[in-house]
C-alpha cells in the first residue's frame, strides 16, 4: 500500500524543521497495546467477588542508548553527539524541576513537582513535616493524548 492510497484522517506526518532530515509518518492504528487480564479482588471490601481488569503487558525498557540509537536514524548527528545533547537536557531538565519549574518538552508533555501534604486549619499550624510525599507528575501533550486514543488492542493470555 502507498502512501497516496491512505485516507488523510489516517496519516499524521511530523514535519521536520531541516529539509534534509527524514520525515516519520505514523498512521492511525500503527500501534497495537498488547492487553492481558488480571483478576484483582476490592481491597477495602474483601466479600465483593473478584473482578478482571486489563493490564498493559510490558513489552520492555528502552535506555538512553537505544533512544539515541532510534534518533540517529533520522538525524545528520553521530551517536555521541545525540547522547551528549541527551545527558545534558537530562541535567538542564532535572535542574529546572529543582528551581521549581515545569518543563514542557515538545509534543511529549510536561513534567512537574508537586508535593502531598496534611492539611492544617491556619496557615500559623502549617510546618515542613507535614508534606509527607515529594511526587514527579507528567501530563502528556495533546498530541500525545490523541496518539493515546488511537492505540488498537490486542487481548493475549
Amino acid at each position: 500500500m502507498c502512501c497516496e492510497d491512505l485516507q488523510a484522517d489516517s496519516l499524521t506526518v511530523f514535519l521536520s524543521k531541516t529539509k534534509m532530515a527524514m520525515l516519520p509518518i505514523t498512521i492511525k492504528n500503527l500501534f497495537i497495546m498488547r492487553v492481558k487480564l488480571i483478576k484483582k479482588s476490592n481491597p477495602f471490601d474483601q466479600s465483593q467477588s473478584p473482578k478482571y481488569f486489563a493490564h498493559m503487558e510490558n513489552e520492555g525498557v528502552i535506555d538512553l542508548y537505544d533512544l539515541a540509537n532510534q534518533i540517529t536514524k533520522y538525524s545528520s548527528l553521530s551517536l555521541g553527539d545525540i547522547l551528549n545533547v541527551l545527558e545534558n537536557m537530562i541535567d538542564a531538565v532535572s535542574l529546572f524541576l529543582l528551581m521549581g519549574r515545569g518543563v514542557r518538552i515538545g509534543r511529549l508533555g510536561m513534567l512537574r513537582i508537586v508535593l502531598k501534604s496534611e492539611g492544617v486549619s491556619s496557615p500559623a499550624d502549617f510546618n515542613y513535616n507535614l508534606i509527607h510525599r515529594v511526587k514527579l507528575q507528567f501530563t502528556p501533550s495533546v498530541q500525545l493524548k490523541k496518539q493515546l486514543e488511537d492505540i488498537s488492542y490486542e487481548m493475549i493470555k
